[in-house]
Protein backbone atom coordinates (compact mmCIF):
# COMPACT_ATOMS: atom_id res chain seq x y z
CA UNK A 1 0.00 0.00 0.00
CA UNK A 2 3.28 2.85 1.13
CA UNK A 3 4.58 1.68 -1.99
CA UNK A 4 1.04 2.17 -4.19
CA UNK A 5 1.05 5.84 -2.81
CA UNK A 6 4.40 6.39 -3.22
CA UNK A 7 4.16 6.28 -6.84
CA UNK A 8 1.16 8.34 -6.80
CA UNK A 9 -1.53 5.78 -6.81
CA UNK A 10 -5.03 7.33 -5.19
CA UNK A 11 -7.52 4.41 -4.67
CA UNK A 12 -6.79 0.71 -2.95
CA UNK A 13 -9.44 -2.07 -3.01
CA UNK A 14 -9.51 -4.64 -0.36
CA UNK A 15 -11.05 -7.78 -0.44
CA UNK A 16 -13.52 -9.88 1.75
CA UNK A 17 -11.29 -13.90 1.43
CA UNK A 18 -12.34 -16.95 3.62
CA UNK A 19 -10.70 -16.02 6.62
CA UNK A 20 -9.95 -12.43 5.81
CA UNK A 21 -11.13 -9.26 8.12
CA UNK A 22 -11.61 -6.85 5.65
CA UNK A 23 -13.00 -4.37 8.07
CA UNK A 24 -10.39 -4.59 10.06
CA UNK A 25 -8.32 -3.96 7.65
CA UNK A 26 -9.65 -0.99 6.23
CA UNK A 27 -9.85 0.53 9.57
CA UNK A 28 -5.90 -0.34 9.77
CA UNK A 29 -5.33 1.74 6.36
CA UNK A 30 -7.67 4.47 7.21
CA UNK A 31 -5.47 4.74 10.54
CA UNK A 32 -2.25 4.83 8.96
CA UNK A 33 -2.74 6.60 5.63
CA UNK A 34 -5.20 9.24 7.05
CA UNK A 35 -7.79 10.09 3.90
CA UNK A 36 -5.16 10.34 1.34
CA UNK A 37 -6.67 7.13 -0.46
CA UNK A 38 -9.44 6.19 -1.54
CA UNK A 39 -10.75 3.18 0.09
CA UNK A 40 -13.48 0.24 -1.26
CA UNK A 41 -14.12 -3.36 -0.62
CA UNK A 42 -14.76 -5.54 -3.67
CA UNK A 43 -17.05 -7.37 -2.13
CA UNK A 44 -18.10 -8.17 1.55
CA UNK A 45 -19.69 -11.71 0.60
CA UNK A 46 -23.03 -11.70 2.40
CA UNK A 47 -22.83 -16.46 2.20
CA UNK A 48 -19.82 -15.62 4.85
CA UNK A 49 -21.28 -12.99 6.89
CA UNK A 50 -25.12 -14.70 6.39
CA UNK A 51 -25.54 -14.75 10.44
CA UNK A 52 -23.95 -11.63 11.62
CA UNK A 53 -26.33 -8.51 11.55
CA UNK A 54 -25.14 -5.51 8.97
CA UNK A 55 -25.32 -3.32 11.51
CA UNK A 56 -22.72 -5.26 13.42
CA UNK A 57 -20.61 -5.71 10.45
CA UNK A 58 -20.90 -2.48 8.99
CA UNK A 59 -20.10 -0.28 12.17
CA UNK A 60 -16.39 -0.86 12.24
CA UNK A 61 -16.35 0.76 8.46
CA UNK A 62 -14.32 3.90 8.34
CA UNK A 63 -16.44 6.87 6.77
CA UNK A 64 -16.02 7.42 2.75
CA UNK A 65 -15.38 4.26 1.99
CA UNK A 66 -17.02 2.40 -1.10
CA UNK A 67 -18.75 -0.70 -0.30
CA UNK A 68 -19.47 -3.48 -2.43
CA UNK A 69 -21.37 -6.64 -1.77
CA UNK A 70 -21.73 -9.78 -2.73
CA UNK A 71 -23.55 -13.09 -2.59
CA UNK A 72 -20.92 -15.62 -2.98
CA UNK A 73 -19.66 -17.54 -5.68
CA UNK A 74 -21.05 -21.04 -6.09
CA UNK A 75 -18.69 -23.04 -3.91
CA UNK A 76 -19.33 -20.75 -0.97
CA UNK A 77 -22.80 -20.83 -1.81
CA UNK A 78 -23.17 -24.40 -1.85
CA UNK A 79 -20.47 -25.08 1.18
CA UNK A 80 -23.21 -22.78 2.82
CA UNK A 81 -26.23 -24.77 2.57
CA UNK A 82 -28.36 -21.69 2.21
CA UNK A 83 -30.52 -21.07 -0.79
CA UNK A 84 -30.41 -18.44 -3.47
CA UNK A 85 -33.32 -16.69 -2.46
CA UNK A 86 -32.06 -16.47 0.76
CA UNK A 87 -28.83 -15.07 0.29
CA UNK A 88 -30.11 -12.74 -1.98
CA UNK A 89 -32.64 -11.18 0.73
CA UNK A 90 -29.62 -10.83 2.61
CA UNK A 91 -27.57 -8.83 0.53
CA UNK A 92 -30.43 -6.22 -0.05
CA UNK A 93 -30.70 -6.15 3.51
CA UNK A 94 -26.83 -5.33 3.93
CA UNK A 95 -27.56 -2.78 1.12
CA UNK A 96 -30.34 -1.09 2.50
CA UNK A 97 -28.27 -0.76 6.14
CA UNK A 98 -25.09 0.20 4.01
CA UNK A 99 -27.17 2.81 2.48
CA UNK A 100 -28.88 4.24 5.33
CA UNK A 101 -25.38 4.63 6.82
CA UNK A 102 -24.46 7.10 4.11
CA UNK A 103 -22.07 4.35 2.49
CA UNK A 104 -22.31 4.08 -1.53
CA UNK A 105 -23.18 0.83 -2.14
CA UNK A 106 -22.33 -1.23 -5.05
CA UNK A 107 -23.63 -4.69 -6.09
CA UNK A 108 -20.20 -7.12 -6.80
CA UNK A 109 -22.10 -9.92 -10.02
CA UNK A 110 -21.57 -11.68 -12.87
CA UNK A 111 -24.24 -13.18 -13.77
CA UNK A 112 -27.71 -11.77 -14.80
CA UNK A 113 -29.83 -12.86 -12.27
CA UNK A 114 -27.88 -10.81 -9.60
CA UNK A 115 -26.99 -7.98 -12.11
CA UNK A 116 -31.02 -7.59 -12.50
CA UNK A 117 -31.07 -6.14 -9.28
CA UNK A 118 -28.85 -3.10 -9.48
CA UNK A 119 -31.35 -0.76 -9.19
CA UNK A 120 -31.07 -1.20 -5.65
CA UNK A 121 -27.66 -0.03 -5.66
CA UNK A 122 -25.52 3.11 -6.16
CA UNK A 123 -23.19 1.30 -9.27
CA UNK A 124 -22.28 -1.99 -10.00
CA UNK A 125 -18.41 -3.76 -10.04
CA UNK A 126 -18.57 -6.65 -12.84
CA UNK A 127 -16.14 -9.68 -12.17
CA UNK A 128 -14.71 -9.15 -16.01
CA UNK A 129 -12.53 -6.98 -17.65
CA UNK A 130 -13.10 -8.06 -21.16
CA UNK A 131 -14.89 -6.01 -23.72
CA UNK A 132 -17.87 -8.83 -25.22
CA UNK A 133 -19.03 -9.44 -21.10
CA UNK A 134 -18.87 -5.85 -20.25
CA UNK A 135 -21.53 -5.03 -23.35
CA UNK A 136 -23.63 -7.89 -22.03
CA UNK A 137 -23.53 -6.30 -18.22
CA UNK A 138 -24.49 -3.28 -19.43
CA UNK A 139 -27.82 -4.45 -21.49
CA UNK A 140 -28.42 -5.58 -18.00
CA UNK A 141 -27.29 -2.73 -15.82
CA UNK A 142 -28.24 0.33 -18.43
CA UNK A 143 -26.49 3.90 -17.00
CA UNK A 144 -25.34 2.59 -13.22
CA UNK A 145 -22.08 3.58 -12.53
CA UNK A 146 -19.66 0.42 -13.54
CA UNK A 147 -16.29 -0.62 -12.04
CA UNK A 148 -14.92 -4.08 -13.68
CA UNK A 149 -12.56 -6.01 -11.76
CA UNK A 150 -10.24 -9.37 -12.88
CA UNK A 151 -6.97 -11.18 -11.94
CA UNK A 152 -4.30 -9.08 -13.57
CA UNK A 153 -1.48 -9.45 -15.23
CA UNK A 154 -0.26 -5.77 -16.69
CA UNK A 155 3.56 -5.48 -16.96
CA UNK A 156 6.15 -2.63 -19.01
CA UNK A 157 8.69 -4.95 -20.92
CA UNK A 158 8.27 -8.62 -19.21
CA UNK A 159 6.43 -10.94 -16.43
CA UNK A 160 8.19 -13.33 -14.43
CA UNK A 161 6.85 -17.23 -14.53
CA UNK A 162 5.48 -17.21 -10.70
CA UNK A 163 3.21 -14.24 -11.73
CA UNK A 164 1.90 -16.12 -14.53
CA UNK A 165 1.23 -18.97 -12.82
CA UNK A 166 -0.26 -16.98 -9.97
CA UNK A 167 -2.56 -14.92 -12.50
CA UNK A 168 -3.78 -18.57 -14.08
CA UNK A 169 -4.39 -20.34 -10.31
CA UNK A 170 -6.36 -16.66 -9.81
CA UNK A 171 -8.19 -17.00 -12.66
CA UNK A 172 -9.02 -20.36 -12.25
CA UNK A 173 -10.20 -20.26 -9.24
CA UNK A 174 -12.59 -16.90 -10.19
CA UNK A 175 -14.22 -19.76 -13.53
CA UNK A 176 -14.64 -22.31 -10.91
CA UNK A 177 -16.59 -20.27 -9.04
CA UNK A 178 -18.49 -18.60 -11.76
CA UNK A 179 -22.31 -20.01 -12.09
CA UNK A 180 -23.16 -22.42 -14.49
CA UNK A 181 -25.08 -19.96 -16.89
CA UNK A 182 -22.11 -17.82 -16.86
CA UNK A 183 -19.65 -20.01 -18.01
CA UNK A 184 -22.13 -21.32 -20.22
CA UNK A 185 -21.99 -17.47 -21.59
CA UNK A 186 -18.26 -17.00 -21.29
CA UNK A 187 -16.89 -20.59 -21.58
CA UNK A 188 -13.23 -18.72 -22.24
CA UNK A 189 -10.86 -19.12 -19.44
CA UNK A 190 -9.16 -16.19 -21.46
CA UNK A 191 -12.48 -14.07 -20.64
CA UNK A 192 -11.86 -14.20 -16.57
CA UNK A 193 -8.68 -12.37 -16.79
CA UNK A 194 -6.63 -9.50 -17.75
CA UNK A 195 -2.92 -9.90 -18.80
CA UNK A 196 -1.31 -7.44 -21.75
CA UNK A 197 1.60 -4.84 -22.32
CA UNK A 198 0.80 -1.47 -21.15
CA UNK A 199 0.52 -0.23 -24.36
CA UNK A 200 -2.09 -3.07 -25.27
CA UNK A 201 -3.62 -2.32 -21.76
CA UNK A 202 -4.14 1.35 -22.51
CA UNK A 203 -5.84 0.70 -25.64
CA UNK A 204 -8.79 -1.55 -23.79
CA UNK A 205 -9.25 0.86 -21.50
CA UNK A 206 -10.00 3.43 -23.75
CA UNK A 207 -12.62 0.57 -25.01
CA UNK A 208 -13.98 -0.06 -21.62
CA UNK A 209 -13.92 3.30 -20.82
CA UNK A 210 -16.15 4.09 -23.94
CA UNK A 211 -18.43 0.79 -22.87
CA UNK A 212 -19.05 2.67 -20.17
CA UNK A 213 -16.26 1.42 -17.48
CA UNK A 214 -16.27 4.19 -14.66
CA UNK A 215 -12.83 2.60 -13.43
CA UNK A 216 -10.52 -0.70 -13.28
CA UNK A 217 -9.26 -2.69 -10.31
CA UNK A 218 -6.41 -4.52 -11.04
CA UNK A 219 -6.73 -7.86 -9.17
CA UNK A 220 -4.38 -10.62 -7.50
CA UNK A 221 -1.29 -10.81 -8.52
CA UNK A 222 -1.07 -7.53 -9.68
CA UNK A 223 -2.34 -6.12 -6.55
CA UNK A 224 0.01 -7.82 -4.41
CA UNK A 225 3.30 -7.57 -6.16
CA UNK A 226 5.61 -4.07 -5.89
CA UNK A 227 7.18 -4.67 -9.43
CA UNK A 228 3.67 -5.40 -10.71
CA UNK A 229 1.85 -2.52 -9.04
CA UNK A 230 5.02 -0.73 -10.38
CA UNK A 231 4.59 -1.71 -13.85
CA UNK A 232 0.84 -1.32 -13.76
CA UNK A 233 1.33 2.27 -12.30
CA UNK A 234 1.60 4.16 -16.26
CA UNK A 235 -2.07 3.08 -16.81
CA UNK A 236 -3.17 5.62 -13.94
CA UNK A 237 -2.04 8.61 -15.79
Amino acid sequence: MGHALKLGYSSVWVNDTEHGKPIEFLSALRRDFGRSVELGVAAINVCKWFNVEPQRLLAGVPPDVSVALCVGDLRQRLASGVDLGRLVERLILFANTSRDMGFKTLLAAQGPRILGLSNRFDGVVFGFLKPAPVSYAKRIVGDTEFYSTAPSLVYDEEYTEYAYRRLMSSAKYVYAGASGHVRRVFPNLEDYYLMGSIDKVKKLMVELGELGVHGAILAYPQSMNEALITQAYPLSR
